[in-house]
């Protein structure tokens, strides 16, 4: 029973944050920007202190982080990508791919998703989500 309360908790917080992802993206994406503004590194950096760059990427825990290669969203959903919360523009909030496999045909991964202060990008809140879907090609 507790099993069946903590998914349905965490069905519920994957909804409302979509639902919170598509309210506060909505008018940056169509802009076209990628609201990291250069500081996807440090972001990194600090959410996850044991992990090794390598060149445009992080190697944390068997995952590979890459980072956007700009502030334009170029539509790779394995990239790091961050938005100014409208609301609270002293909070960004900050999509992390964690992918464990990728190539042409198949990626697979986990998401984590970062709530981080506007100015010192320490992080606030973390939520991991963790095979929510089946793996499938990036189109």
């Amino acid at each position: 029973m507790t099993q069946l309360s903590n998914a349905r908790a965490s069905f519920f917080e994957l909804i409302v944050l979509i639902g919170l992802g598509v309210a506060v993206s909505a008018p940056a994406a169509s802009a076209g920007q990628n609201q990291c503004a250069g500081r996807a590194s440090d972001i990194i950096r600090l959410a996850y202190p044991g992990a090794k760059n390598a060149d445009d990427a992080f190697l944390f825990g068997g995952a590979t982080i890459t980072l956007p290669t700009d502030d334009n969203v170029d539509g790779d959903p394995r990239r790091v990508n961050c938005r100014i919360w409208p609301a609270q523009p002293q909070l960004t909030l900050v999509a992390v791919p964690l992918m464990t496999e990728q190539s042409d045909s198949e990626n697979e991964g986990d998401i984590e998703l970062l709530v981080v202060d506007s100015t010192n990008l320490h992080v606030k809140r973390a939520c991991v989500f963790r095979d929510l879907c089946p793996t499938m090609p990036f189109m």
